[in-house]
């Protein structure tokens, strides 16, 4: 049969629209799919100076570039550990989570995948604030690119259209099964199973009694005590604690641990002139020790702790062993402490009181006031800490540390008097510059690899 020209111009021009449809529709459905197939990038806090001028670069070069799709979380801080991670990554149903810290130097950002293990720590330079911004805007998304690339999960295999409720269902009870098995008893991250502390304490201390009986009785030609002071001296230090399950268990057991510590004073020397008498150079044995056991409650990033331990503390001087100018102290004692830790990113702040129950005091209670010596105690000091690489933090602090006596003397009874000094009080001012060794880093734990997936969903 002959076709008419008519009825072929029509048909031509059918096929092309039909054409031209069918092209049409494959590019919104690649350009649907490929904006599906975008990264999901959630922009956490900055901290820092101007961190808020930095973030705000940061989030508009990202937008720009439109490589990913973009959320605003700035309600999860830089700090943030890898549960606090997890779940704010499940709660905005993002593939990766970037933090940034601000220093004079530039911003250096902080790459996280959905589990809060960090896939890259890149830095963007900068020499001031302008210049930084710049940087910024310029080389943000090209800077984060390969650690994005890298916090990206593998893509699955597609299931079936008839499985997909079934796998949603699997998924669902193995993130039930995960939550199920996570323990609440379990230490969050920063929990070191070994800490290190050592350096040097610059120490003054004073002795001094009073109510003496030359101050009862001022008239009756009584001597005075002499008073012990001490300007500043220097001491070397060393504070371990170490909670030996910590190293393969999360439980109750890895917040019990063994403390133990020790000081020794160097090169300290006192001169005395009596009156009437030549100058003595007395040299200064100070020393003292510690072992117990201590309990730490982990509030998240933070710490609370209780402890208890048995120790010695010598102050002896030597050069007048024939004629004694003040008392050679060597304190036995129980300590009851406890303490608190406040970590804020590298930044810790540490607090702790305690008292001492002396059991002896050496030559005050043997041989200068036999038998009537009470004894009471109590210390107290400050730490602030910075970490400088690692596990490696620089630590400076204070501590204060009171003995006050009562030497129950006997007042006059009938013509008799037999005391010679009512108390004394034994002080110890210092302050210290360390570093301690936090082992493994307090953010360790944040930077495991992150769990695999489940076989079920795998399978489905």
């Amino acid at each position: 049969m002959r076709v008419r020209p008519t009825f072929r111009v029509a048909l031509f021009a059918a096929n092309l629209v039909a054409a031209l449809v069918a092209s049409q529709a494959g590019s919104e459905g690649d350009a649907h799919a490929a904006s599906a197939a975008k990264p999901k990038v959630a922009v956490g806090g900055f901290s820092g100076d101007h961190n808020g001028e930095a973030r705000d670069a940061f989030l508009a070069s990202l937008r720009k570039d439109g490589s990913y799709e973009i959320t605003d979380a700035d309600d999860v801080k830089s700090s943030a550990n890898a549960k606090a991670v997890t779940e704010a990554a499940r709660a905005m149903d993002v593939n990766v989570v970037i933090t940034g810290k601000v220093s004079g130097s530039g911003v250096k950002l902080r790459v996280m995948d959905a589990y809060g293990k960090v896939q890259g720590e890149p830095e963007i330079k900068g020499g001031g604030r302008k210049k930084l911004k710049a940087n910024i805007e310029a080389g943000a998304a090209m800077t984060v690119s390969d650690a994005i690339q890298n916090a990206l999960p593998e893509e699955p295999e597609k299931p079936a259209a008839s499985a997909a409720p079934d796998a949603k269902k699997d998924e669902d009870e193995d993130e039930d099964e995960d939550e199920s098995d996570a323990s609440p008893d379990e230490p969050g991250p920063g929990l070191s199973p070994l800490e290190l502390t050592a350096g040097l304490r610059a120490m003054s201390r004073t002795f001094e009694f009073h109510d003496t009986i030359a101050e009862v009785r001022p008239n009756d030609g009584f001597g005075k005590f002499l008073k012990y002071k001490l300007p500043l001296g220097p001491v070397l230090f060393a504070d371990l604690s170490w909670y030996p399950a910590a190293h393969f268990s999360k439980g109750q057991a890895a917040r019990i641990g063994m403390i133990g510590g020790y000081e020794k004073g160097v090169a300290i020397s006192t001169e005395y002139e009596p009156s009437g008498g030549q100058k003595k150079t007395l040299t200064t044995d100070e020393q003292a020790f510690y072992v117990g056991a201590r309990y730490r409650l982990p509030l998240g990033p933070h710490e609370l702790g209780g402890a208890v331990s048995y120790g010695q503390h010598t102050f002896a001087l030597g050069g007048d062993e024939q004629s004694p100018l003040v008392p050679d102290v060597k304190y036995g004692y129980i300590k009851l402490g406890l303490d608190a830790a406040v970590r804020v990113g590298d930044v810790s702040i540490g607090a702790r009181v305690g008292t001492r129950f002396v059991l002896s005091s050496g030559s005050l209670e043997d041989v200068w006031f036999p038998g009537s010596v009470k004894t009471k105690s109590i210390e107290a000091g400050l730490t602030a800490g910075y970490r400088v690489a690692g596990p490696l933090e620089v630590v400076v602090g204070f501590d204060w540390l009171r003995y006050a006596f009562d030497f129950n003397p006997v007042r006059k009874r009938a013509g008799f008097e037999s005391a010679v000094a009512g108390g004394a009080v034994d002080q110890y001012l210092s302050g210290f510059l360390g570093l301690r060794l936090r082992w493994p880093a307090a953010d360790e734990a944040a930077k495991a690899p992150a769990p695999a997936p489940k076989a079920d969903a795998d399978e489905d």
